[in-house]
């Protein structure tokens, strides 16, 4: 999915709030959540594409909630429930972001998997069939696991 395939659908998916954005807004949105994630334009798995688009939408709601910071309020009426209410979505959208990042590690580190984790390294010691000391052989190879 390329960058403007992910703000079609970002605009499709907010409806009647995609029209209190320019083109800009959705750009720097969209880039914005490509830096929280690390990944790069185009994306290929739909994991990537759904935590793209919602950290798009989140950039979004901050953008929304920053433009409605000077609203006022005069007698009953309070405005600053409208920039409430963003906030709220900004701290859910935050708080999902960091649960999906602690149980899926391995989709945001930029490794693959079997590099995360501990690595073995084998003695070296080596004996041929009969008992032979052969450690120091040119042929003798360390096992290193693990390995692709």
């Amino acid at each position: 999915m390329t960058q403007d395939e992910l703000i079609a659908i970002v605009k499709r998916e907010l409806k009647g709030l995609a029209d209190e954005f320019d083109t800009d807004n959705f750009i720097d949105a969209s880039d914005e959540a490509v830096r929280d994630t690390g990944w790069a334009f185009p994306v290929s798995t739909a994991f990537r594409i759904l935590w793209l688009k919602k950290r798009t939408k989140r950039h979004l709601y901050e953008m929304k909630r920053d433009d409605t910071a000077e609203d006022f309020h005069a007698k009953n009426y309070y405005m600053n429930q409208k920039f409430e209410h963003y906030r709220l979505m900004i701290q859910d959208a935050d708080a999902e972001f960091i649960q999906i990042q602690e149980s899926r590690p391995e989709e945001f580190a930029g490794v693959d998997s079997y590099k995360m984790f501990g690595t073995k390294i084998d003695a070296g010691f080596a004996y041929d069939g009969v008992g032979n000391d052969m450690t120091y052989h040119d042929d003798q190879l360390v096992a290193f696991d693990p390995t692709e």
